[in-house]
């Protein structure tokens, strides 16, 4: 066990430095204590390495240290007075910076990364570090990467929405290195082109140039989406893509594409072999000492770097960039190329220079799709060679199908887990594509660009030539997408259940590895010294090998038995894991259909208003869905709701409630009316002149959504035991509007109220005051409720003392924006709560609230705390 557990020593070196990382970010602050045990660490494998015993264990707990304190500067900065994190208060502040990010333009917006190295108020001068994400808009100058910049703004700290299992985008920009955000109308900013430091080196300046100009080079015959699509496929710049074309990609399965990867880098690597092998042919001192191969090798290497600078080295393209390297190092030096050392040696260089590169979603599904092919293909394929010619092309062809279908099946968790979302037809799209694009457009587009600086006219037919082959795949891709069945929505699995799905598929692969193995059109590399030892070239003629039964060294004691017969540990390992995984499936089907409570979720949308319900049996009911202005800047729909339901494992809802069409409580149900499967949609009858609730009725009908105007004339409704009460508006709305200027939409909001097990909940939208009195002059006897969700997110105009006294609540919920600029919740709002001994639960404050009834009683939890009530339940 002690040869094969470091038969490849960088494999458990890197998976301890991964623990040591993943235990730093979940458990940060400790580095003190780390840093004790380090020398502990070394002075006992120094010990054992003097009295010449194993030391397996020492250097795995020395890189767990390392990898816990190498992301600490991260998840627990030290204080600086100078940084920027020091200064994230309410006042305005003048900055100056250099952008160090070419700005990404959208729309009237524009967005850069800015490096601060002073703040300025009327008072103070600090000289400031620190990175800035400023958002400009309005009409803006053109700013490019190393432009120093003076503008006046707030810095803000960036706000995670805190729903259970959301995205943690805070954390998601520290570890980009950015610390606050700004916002600015383009108008008011200096760009000052010479002046201040420059904080860019000059070859990062270069390579930016080179890479703005091979751009403009291939977008020059105009902006047409195969011209982008090249500009991503050849440099890695996605920005010019339109939003149908990525989609387009993404449901057919082919979105690896777009990534500078392993393709791209083979093909760069092997086209700079060539050529200079073939240069060094030329010289004779070379080919009499027999190193012309080395030295092309060698000379490889600088293209090989020079294309991963020039398409920006994302966690992808680093990743093929220092396998090609080791691949032609080991040429080299003569040195036997193992596949699994060479990964392994790339994830480990790119996780010591940036630790957080393990949580990018790049660096996981290049590693995933890279290893299960790897892994798939060694279960699978043999080193057997078929005689005949038609034999072996169908030997490549089956490689090559399996290629495709272990990348699909690695990364499948994944994408699920991202994007919540499969590709049906990916399989079918990636043999049909990947050879239309992997080998004709990308070598054309690379051949175009290496010709650039030799010949211009040359270079513009070869790329001409690449965008039109383009231009014919798009349209099969669009074809192929445009398939209702094309891609599936899914739910978000569990990090254990995706640990629990490649754990089963390893040892399906294993399994499926003994019973058949596929004669291999090239020969895998040899993964040990005593495989090389044991092998010699196979004939030819050798028949396919049908079966080839693999020793089991992990067996059970003799005396283990199970019905009389001897158990292996991965036979008893494999029974377990699938004992788990129905465990899981059990659980899943309780939580979401089997379950017999009520369950309501306040879902924190920032400044805004939406509320689920789960009822007994599995139906759903979604009241509001917040939202902001724009969608196209930031879709609460999309962002957030939904994220929140396929968590939940719900992908179909019962009801849609609009209290009333403002944009904080509709604008967020667009996606979700759009994206999942909906019965019915009740509102409060009135209609509005604006973009969202135009869009909210199209969807309606394009989908034939059943449409209810709801009014307090209407029956009560009971689904499962909980009973649903329409208490306001009156019947009529359209026609009082007129001669009462006070219904506004605010006051002529739907309010329901649910009431299960003698437990109630109370939704009164945004009423105000003028209605809240009409509201308890006609339903008073109905309004007693145990929850109150806070009428117009608190503010001094609701929350009067007429309605407090009728519900006579014991818990409310305030839905509001953290910070938010009507400074929502009031203070006498809160005066009023606290007076009658009501107990306070905010979204702002304390993230989603959830509220469970169950054997009569009601039980109260928050994402955030309250002091040491976070992730524990409140009882009422």
């Amino acid at each position: 066990m002690t040869v094969s557990f470091y038969s490849r020593p960088i494999i458990p070196l890197l998976m301890a430095l991964i623990c040591g990382i993943a235990l730093g970010v979940k458990l940060p602050g400790y580095q003190l204590g780390m840093l004790l045990l380090m020398p502990v660490g070394l002075s006992a494998m120094v010990y054992r390495i003097v009295n010449r015993q194993a030391s397996r264990w020492c250097p795995l707990m020395l890189y767990v240290l390392l990898g816990y304190l190498s992301v600490q500067p991260w998840m627990a900065p030290r204080e600086n007075p100078d940084h920027i994190r020091s200064h994230l208060k309410a006042q305005f502040w003048n900055i100056s910076g250099t952008v160090i990010e070419r700005p990404k333009v959208w729309g009237n917006r524009q967005r850069l990364i800015l490096d601060v190295w002073q703040l300025k108020d009327a008072q103070h001068t600090i000289h400031a570090k620190g990175r800035v994400q400023v958002t400009l808009y309005g009409r803006y100058p053109v700013i490019a990467l190393g432009d120093n910049l003076r503008l006046r703004s707030r810095l803000k700290p960036f706000r995670n929405f805190n729903n259970p299992g959301a995205f943690n985008y805070e954390r998601y920009m520290h570890f980009k290195g950015i610390w606050a955000s700004a916002y600015a109308p383009a108008d008011k900013i200096v760009v000052e082109k010479e002046t201040a430091p420059n904080r860019i080196p000059k070859f990062v300046l270069l390579i930016e140039a080179i890479r703005g100009k091979v751009g403009n080079f291939i977008v020059q015959r105009g902006t047409n989406a195969a011209n982008s699509v090249l500009q991503a496929l050849l440099i890695g710049d996605r920005g010019r893509i339109p939003e149908s074309v990525n989609e387009a990609f993404y449901r057919t399965g082919i979105g690896h594409l777009l990534a500078i990867s392993g393709l791209h880098i083979g093909i760069v690597a092997a086209l700079a072999f060539f050529i200079f092998s073939r240069l060094c042919l030329r010289l004779k001192s070379l080919l009499w000492s027999a190193r012309s191969k080395k030295v092309a090798a060698l000379a490889a290497i600088v293209p090989v770097v020079a294309y991963g600078l020039l398409a920006g080295m994302s966690p992808s393209t680093q990743r093929a960039v220092i396998m090609a390297i080791l691949f032609l190092l080991a040429f080299v030096f003569e040195r036997r190329h193992d596949i699994w050392n060479t990964l392994a040696i790339a994830a480990l260089v790119i996780l010591v220079v940036q630790p957080t590169a393990l949580f990018s979603i790049s660096f996981q599904l290049s590693f995933m799709a890279v290893v299960s092919i790897l892994y798939g293909l060694s279960q699978t394929s043999g080193q057997d060679r078929l005689a005949t010619p038609w034999g072996r092309l169908g030997q490549k062809l089956t490689i090559w199908l399996l290629v495709s279908v272990f990348a699909i099946l690695g990364t499948l968790p994944l994408g699920m887990y991202y994007f919540n979302r499969i590709s049906v037809i990916g399989l079918i799209a990636n043999v049909l594509l990947v050879p239309i694009i992997g080998f004709m457009v990308v070598p054309l587009g690379l051949i175009a660009i290496s010709f650039l600086p030799l010949s211009s006219h040359l270079a513009i037919w070869i790329m001409e030539c690449a965008a039109q082959v383009l231009a014919a795949a798009l349209e099969l891709i669009h074809y192929l997408s445009d398939f209702a069945m094309a891609a599936l929505p899914t739910f978000t699995p569990t990090v254990l259940e995706i640990g629990l799905y490649y754990a089963i598929l390893a040892g399906v692969l294993n399994f499926l590895g003994k019973r058949m193995i596929i004669p291999a059109a090239v020969a895998l590399p040899q993964t040990s010294s005593t495989q090389a030892e044991m092998t010699d070239k196979p004939d030819r003629d050798t028949p396919i090998q049908i079966s080839a039964k693999r020793p089991n060294i992990f067996k059970l004691p003799a005396w283990f038995k199970l019905y009389g017969r001897p158990w292996h540990y991965r036979n008893a390992l494999f029974i377990v894991l699938i004992l788990v995984m129905l465990f899981d499936a059990g659980y899943w089907l309780h939580q979401r259909y089997w379950h017999q409570d009520l369950r309501v979720t306040a879902i924190d949308v920032g400044q805004g208003t939406s509320s689920l319900l789960e009822l007994p049996g599995g139906k759903t009911v979604l009241i509001d869905g917040g939202g902001f202005t724009d969608n196209s800047i930031f879709d609460i729909g999309q962002r957030v709701i939904a994220p929140v339901l396929w968590r939940k494992r719900i992908m179909k809802l019962d009801i849609l409630a609009l209290s009333h069409p403002n944009s904080d409580h509709l604008n967020g149900l667009l996606y979700i009316a759009d994206n999942f499967p909906v019965k019915e949609v009740w509102t409060n009858g009135q209609s509005r002149k604006t973009l969202g609730y135009r869009q909210l009725i199209n969807i309606i009908r394009r989908k034939e959504i059943k449409w209810i105007e709801k009014n307090n004339a209407c029956p009560s409704i009971t689904i499962n035991g909980v009973t649903m009460d329409i208490l306001y508006p009156q019947p009529g709305l359209v026609q009082k509007m007129a001669a009462n200027p006070w219904r506004n939409a605010n006051n002529n909001s739907l309010v329901l109220k649910a009431t299960y097990q003698g437990i109630s909940f109370l939704f009164p939208g945004d009423i105000m005051a003028a209605a809240e009195k009409e509201l308890v002059a006609t339903r008073k006897i109905m309004l007693n409720s145990t929850v109150l969700m806070a009428p117009h997110h608190g503010s001094r105009t609701s929350s009067s003392n007429i309605l407090l006294d009728a519900v006579r609540p014991s818990a409310v919920v305030i839905s509001a924006g953290w910070r938010n600029r009507f400074h929502f919740p009031h203070q006498k709002v809160l005066h009023r709560y606290a007076k009658r001994q009501i107990q306070i639960f905010r979204t702002d404050l304390h993230g989603a609230v959830e509220l469970y009834v169950r054997k009569y009683r009601l039980r109260i939890r928050s994402t955030l705390p309250p002091a040491a009530n976070r992730g524990r339940f409140v009882q009422i």
